[in-house]
């Protein structure tokens, strides 16, 4: 889908799919361009796995850095008697492949833990097994009124949260497994006339929160501003890192966690602050011109 509108009233926009899940809410006078796109990679036909595609659903295996299941380059592939669910397994390692009742999906399971979700059409008589990603959202707006946006992204690995009240642009490209967001926000009191007698007045100051995990590493980057009057940031954010440039006025909180390392920074006032945090290896490091803590840092 993609669109663009310019609007006087109260817009909501979303999407769901395996990897994003997005939900905005404008009340105001804004303009709004909008484009998603969904890219579905073809795997292997259901029925010839163990067999001519066995192949093709081991490089998938291997080479996905979500799944990364390394040992499974020289494994064995045996399928069970309901021809439901395949099975991959090496020495003491084994996953499976387990075709979903309404063959419209199949999931990758380590253990009891799903680790991928893959797509199953049914074409031609046969399935077929896909990896659809949502590969790009494009995203301007621009206006004045209240904004509440809270998306997850990247199979949940980005959390972006925003929302205030006040004139407010922002421009958000994600492509694949990166966000770029840029943000300028001014508060002012927001009173808006739904009809005649129902009015509601929006009285909130500006909050945005971006935070980084990568959950098999069992690692956090999280950056919060909260209650300003004024914002201006640009952030570019992965699963393993951060780097933005940010000025405000109130607070915020910037934190790091990995199984070694520890950061947590607050200020309140007036401040620019402009930091790179990397995430390599589940060890961290920060180029900053502000200073450390050990405490740990708030991440949803």
């Amino acid at each position: 889908m993609e669109f663009a509108s310019s609007f006087q009233g109260a817009a909501h926009i979303g999407a769901v799919s395996k990897d994003v899940t997005t939900s905005e809410d404008y009340i105001g006078e804004f303009k709004i361009f909008w484009a998603a796109k969904e890219e579905c990679q073809y795997l292997f036909n259901w029925s010839r796995v163990p067999g001519n595609d066995s192949e093709n659903l081991i490089q998938f295996l291997v080479d996905n850095p979500d799944i990364n299941l390394y040992w499974a380059e020289n494994a064995t592939i045996t399928k069970s008697d309901d021809d439901r669910i395949i099975n991959i397994s090496i020495d003491w390692h084994s996953a499976e492949v387990i075709l979903a009742a309404n063959n419209e999906t199949a999931t990758v399971k380590v253990g009891n833990e799903t680790i991928y979700v893959l797509d199953v059409r049914t074409e031609d008589g046969t399935l077929n097994v896909y990896d659809c990603r949502q590969r790009k959202i494009s995203e301007s707006v621009d206006g004045e009124g209240y904004v509440m946006v809270d998306n997850e992204l990247a199979y949940g690995h980005i959390q972006v949260v925003e929302h205030g009240s006040g004139i407010y642009s922002s421009d958000t490209d994600f492509n694949s497994q990166r966000l770029n967001k840029s943000t300028e926000a001014e508060y002012q009191p927001t009173t808006f006339n739904f009809s005649d007698g129902f009015s509601v007045n929006f009285s909130s100051n500006w909050m945005q929160s971006i935070c980084s995990k990568d959950k098999k590493a069992g690692t956090a980057i999280h950056k919060k501003i909260s209650n300003a009057a004024t914002m201006k940031d640009d952030t570019t954010a992965t699963k393993s890192s951060m780097a933005f440039e940010t000025s405000f006025n109130d607070s915020i909180h910037v934190g790091a966690r990995t199984t070694e390392t520890r950061i947590s920074e607050d200020y309140f006032g007036r401040f620019n602050v402009s930091q790179v945090i990397k995430i390599d290896d589940a060890r961290s490091t920060s180029t900053s011109n502000m200073s450390n803590s050990s405490d740990m840092p708030y991440c949803p």
